[in-house]
């Protein structure tokens, strides 16, 4: 290289290194700015997230989306899902994690591993299960999926508990993987454990129609809420074969009225094809009444047996079944003031029943007529009124499906033939 030459690219040199420190005056400030908004952005998110404010986290969080501050805002995620179980519980944080997008996922993802700690393994999964099927595309959807299908064989019981909680939640095509694990919890001595575990196994729908023995020895849990919520996930699972009909029409008799009630509710769900539960309902109706008889209508215990009498009395015009025994039993009490609420699904259920409860269509219009009568005449609470318009607006309902006009034609033609 001649003098002139190594002179020529010295001085490019010093150019080029001028240029460049010039550049870095200049921009270094608008660098550490940006950097500076952003990290105050990330704080503001953290702040508001321990402060359990949706509407603060809501507007930190579009801060951090804006200013592209993401990949600074995850470290500081993560320290709270580490240390403090009450924020990582808190559905604010779930919602920020979903935000954040397929960083925020795999940063989770990361912390269900089995060389972390069970709790922030256990917490990490609890966010996870939040995620929508809608909300993510299909990769990132399966690659969630398959981390938590791997979870349901870890040695540890609540890891295993936990992603089958999160795969019901947002998965229930994969009862085959998920459905084991879950009855294999059916045996826990933790009450809460077994409710939650039956919940879950609910919403599998019919895939779940395989764990239907377990759920029928779960109707005579030594736990009423167990007893219960067995009951009420039966008949998510939509078989009404005859030992599903008898093992809930058992439950008819249990000592807890929650469980009747329940119990009267699912029967009622599986319409015609719980007939043969019709003599059960009735006669938990009958001691229900007669237990009236004996304690005070305004008892702590009065909106129990509301509630049970409500489940006995829609069971009865779902299943459709119209005896004399079961029209009888509506009637009485649609007639009977006490009940209150009951008598408008008394009346619901006569007209369900149709045609075939023409025997009650007298007493459906003396109800009819008298909760014309009584809202022009009450000075009662507009409460009592609005009941009691109901209440006539239903007998009139069940009147018209009941069909009145033939019940008419055929009085005047009886009227007609006596005179």
């Amino acid at each position: 290289m001649s003098q002139s030459e190594e002179y020529s690219w010295v001085k490019i040199r010093k150019i080029i290194l001028v240029t460049c420190l010039v550049l870095v005056i200049i921009y270094l400030p608008v660098f550490i700015s940006w950097r500076v908004y952003q990290y105050r952005a990330v704080s503001e998110l953290v702040q508001a997230i321990e402060s359990f404010n949706d509407q603060e986290t809501d507007e930190a969080l579009e801060k951090v989306k804006s200013r592209n501050a993401t990949e600074l805002a995850l470290p500081r995620l993560i320290e709270l899902l580490e240390s403090n179980s009450e924020i990582a519980d808190s559905r604010a944080l779930s919602r920020v994690f979903y935000a954040l997008g397929p960083a925020a996922n795999s940063r989770l993802l990361e912390k269900i591993q089995p060389s972390e700690n069970i709790n922030i393994r256990v917490r990490a999964i609890y966010i996870l299960r939040t995620i929508g099927r809608s909300q993510i595309d299909d990769y990132e959807f399966q690659r969630i999926v398959h981390s938590l299908v791997q979870a349901l064989d870890d040695e540890n019981r609540d890891i295993r508990f936990s992603a089958a909680q999160a795969i019901s939640h947002i998965d229930p095509s994969r009862a085959g993987e998920t459905l084991p694990v879950l009855v294999e919890l059916l045996k826990d001595l933790d009450t809460g454990i077994r409710v939650e575990v039956i919940y879950l196994i609910g919403l599998f729908g019919n895939r779940a129609e395989g764990v239907l023995p377990e759920l029928l020895i779960a109707l005579k849990d030594p736990d009423s809420l167990v007893r219960g919520i067995a009951a009420s996930t039966i008949v998510k699972i939509g078989n009404s074969d005859i030992k599903v009909i008898n093992g809930l029409i058992e439950v008819l008799s249990d000592e807890n009225p929650n469980c009747r009630s329940r119990a009267a509710y699912a029967l009622g769900q599986f319409g015609p094809q719980a007939k043969p539960a019709v003599p059960a309902l009735l006669a938990s109706l009958n001691m229900l009444q007669d237990v009236e008889q004996e304690v005070p209508h305004n008892s702590l215990q009065e909106s129990t047996r509301r509630s049970l009498r409500r489940s006995l009395i829609d069971a009865l015009g779902d299943i459709g079944h119209a005896s004399p025994e079961v029209i009888q039993a509506l009637i009485t009490t649609l007639n009977d003031k006490r009940y209150s609420i009951s008598r408008e699904s008394a009346a619901i259920a006569l007209g369900k029943l149709g045609p075939k409860a023409v025997g009650a269509v007298p007493d459906l219009v003396k109800v009819r007529d008298e909760a014309k009568i009584d809202s022009k005449l009450s000075s009662e609470t507009s409460m009592e009124i609005e009941f009691e318009n109901r209440l006539g607006l239903e007998a009139a309902i069940a009147l018209e499906q009941i069909d009145l006009k033939r019940f008419n034609r055929a009085l005047n033609e009886s009227n007609t033939e006596a005179q």
